[in-house]
């Protein structure tokens, strides 16, 4: 099935950048409203889309239009409680350069928490903490103790402002030091620096005592199969009715496949309907045994969800059935697991031959 570029630049689908670099000014607009705009279907699964936005940028000799566009959005407080926003523009932004930027934001949510009743920011509709967190995280990426120190400070700062007892919110972020700069010189130096600092002490009551709790020390994608997150998906994405569409794929035959091509063919993809497509999506890549190619490249073509898109290009690869097309695409996809998938099985191809 072919789509519009819309349809691709939404779904993080390499495909629309091999469209775009033919003809780039032909989807300047549609580039653009990317850079205001995140298409992310569902980041925690598949990462963000700011790298092939990046890469549409670099197609036009002028990036700045574009980067001036992702700075109006990111410099909005429109975006400041929103899930998904600050962490994509922010991504885009630093692709670009654009520290400075990214921390001024950084320190205005700060600004914005600080003056927040912390019984709005408990609540699960809240996304003001995990985007402060989300920035933190960016800006501490490949820095000294000196930023992490000061971003720490902050932390504790915050907690020890709390006329009421707060639970943990930034285990994450002690992750990510853990990453940086290593388990045991994270937990010495903050120790260290808890001897005589408050607001140290505050941070690490809270986000170093229980470590032993902390959160996936990856993204979804990354701490479980593919199956496991597939199954999750699947789950979420309960529709109330398949049309007997689940049924004619989970006892499928040989010769259902034109009839099931046709069906799958007839659902229209939108975000209003995810429920469906996606559902149906997740009832494929979960067959016990690989089903044809054309209906595997239905969920690659289709999806909006770039994590199942994945999950068809590693069945194709086990079944040694990925078209060269596809391939080429995947190098260009949103996703960066998937780019790095087909790096990989390239790199091999090219040892055994």
């Amino acid at each position: 099935m072919q789509f519009d570029f819309e349809h691709y630049l939404k779904a993080g689908h390499g495909r629309a950048y091999l469209m775009a670099e033919k003809e780039p000014e032909r989807y300047r607009e549609a580039i653009l409203n990317a850079c205001r705009k995140d298409y992310t279907f569902d980041m925690v699964a598949e990462g963000s889309r700011a790298f092939l936005t990046a890469d549409l940028i670099d197609l036009f000799e002028d990036p700045a239009p574009f980067i001036d566009a992702a700075k109006e959005s990111f410099n909005s407080s429109d975006v400041d409680d929103v899930k998904n926003e600050i962490k994509y523009l922010s991504d885009l932004l630093i692709e670009f350069g654009q520290w400075k930027t990214v921390l001024r934001k950084y320190f205005s949510l700060w600004k914005k928490i600080k003056n927040t009743p912390y019984s709005h920011l408990a609540e699960r509709s809240s996304h003001l903490l995990a985007n402060v967190e989300y920035l933190a995280i960016k800006l501490v990426r490949d820095r000294s103790w000196k930023i992490a120190d000061n971003i720490v400070k902050d932390m504790g700062s915050w907690y020890l402002s709390l006329e009421e007892d707060a639970a943990r919110r930034f285990a994450w972020f002690y992750y990510v030091l853990e990453d940086q700069f290593g388990e045991d010189e994270t937990r010495t130096h903050l120790l260290k620096m808890a001897e005589t600092s408050p607001e140290f002490k505050a941070f690490c009551d809270k986000d170093l005592r229980y470590e032993e709790e902390m959160p996936e020390k990856s993204q979804a994608k990354k701490s479980s199969s593919s199956s496991d997150v597939t199954e999750k998906i699947k789950a979420r994405n309960e529709p109330e009715e398949t049309d007997g569409l689940q049924m004619l794929i989970e006892n499928y035959k040989p010769s259902d496949e034109e009839t099931l091509l046709a069906k799958l063919e007839s659902i229209e993809i939108k975000e209003e309907n995810e429920k469906y497509w996606h559902h149906i999506g997740c009832v494929i890549l979960e067959h016990d045994e690989t089903l044809p190619v054309s209906i595997l490249m239905w969920v690659y073509d289709t999806t909006l969800c770039s994590f199942c898109r994945q999950s068809v290009v590693e069945k194709l690869i086990e079944s040694d059935a990925l078209p060269d097309s596809v391939r080429n695409e995947c190098m260009w996809d949103a996703n960066l697991e998937l780019r790095e998938l087909v790096t990989d099985h390239s790199s091999t191809l090219t040892i055994l031959t």
